[in-house]
């Protein structure tokens, strides 16, 4: 119950109007059934799909996962929160979800970098690249990719609690906010910056030298490699985009959330409340971005259905 999770007695109905908390329900179901639908077509495809079985796609599915993760298990948790006026479990769960939200979005953040570093590395260090693409190291980097939040948490997140005036549970320690933004998320935001620039000055320098290179190499050993540069290159400029989202729905929420101490209290739960949401609609909107921006994921998803619907077809006959 409420006081199992160490939280007052205000209740989600102090805070919101009926009419608020049933439209905050049906925000968070939308946003759990496109999310989760989306990311399991992805999934499906990526292993399905024989020619996006290369490196770029192998490290996203750690990101498809990890959006996965976040609805499947902390959303769900939330409309309960809603629905019940208060958090209807216990401890233990208020700090499984706790970790899950911090821990799926450091996740989301690693892969983003991750593949910032891998496509640096692909485009101007192709003598690296090639040792790194290996299922052993693709491996050792998505262990890394979900041991480095859990390492995070463990060791500053300390115990939880639920916080009524944000609807959900949270860390008590403040410190653990400050260290994932200076040890994790800024390094981690730099290293993307470096990547890109890196990458469109090399291109940009070197651009009669690589044309050269490719012509050369496709005569050596023909046009796929060239190809899948071309098409890892849309992988990369689509995971640029999901970025700055995931820094706009994680930023500008604590920015709102900073603003309550100086905003008048009939605002406060309004506020709140759009930075709860706007929190939690980032896998729904992560999933709308890859679809839009990265061709030949519609166009696999697109086959994988036509082929789903023709075994069922050929099935039925």
């Amino acid at each position: 119950m409420c006081e199992s999770v160490n939280c007052s007695e205000l209740k989600v109905s102090h805070l919101l109007s009926p009419t608020s908390i049933y439209l905050s329900v049906a925000i968070l179901i939308c946003v759990c059934l496109v999310a989760a639908t989306g990311n399991v077509m992805f999934l499906v495809t990526v292993w399905h799909t024989k020619r996006m079985r290369r490196t770029l796609y192998i490290i996203l599915t750690n990101f498809f996962i990890a959006d996965l993760v976040f609805v499947c298990i902390s959303l769900p948790l939330n409309i309960a929160t809603f629905l019940a006026d208060g958090p209807p479990f216990g401890y233990v769960v208020c700090y499984l979800k706790t970790y899950i939200t911090y821990g799926t979005i450091s996740t989301s953040a690693c892969v983003l970098t991750s593949v910032a570093v891998y496509r640096l590395l692909q485009v101007c260090y192709n003598h690296i690249y090639i040792r790194v693409i290996s299922r052993k190291w693709l491996l050792s980097v998505s262990i890394c990719l979900w041991v480095t939040p859990v390492a995070f948490c463990a060791g500053f997140g300390g115990s939880v609690t639920y916080e009524p005036r944000r609807y959900s549970c949270a860390y008590t320690s403040i410190s653990l906010t400050y260290i994932l933004v200076c040890c994790l998320y800024l390094p981690l935001i730099f290293t993307v910056v470096f990547c890109y620039v890196k990458i469109y000055l090399f291109t940009k320098k070197s651009r009669q030298r690589v044309e050269v290179h490719s012509i050369q190499h496709q005569t050596i050993m023909g046009a796929p490699s060239t190809s899948s540069k071309k098409k890892d290159d849309v992988i990369f400029k689509m995971m640029l985009v999901v970025f700055m989202e995931i820094l706009f729905f994680y930023v500008f929420p604590g920015v709102l959330n900073s603003l309550l101490n100086i905003l008048p209290s009939a605002s406060k739960a309004r506020v709140t409340l759009a930075a709860f949401h706007l929190f939690r609609i980032r896998p729904c909107m992560n999933v709308i971005t890859c679809i839009l921006t990265n061709k030949e994921l519609r166009r696999s998803l697109r086959d994988c259905l036509g082929c789903a619907r023709g075994h069922r077809v050929h099935s039925d006959s």
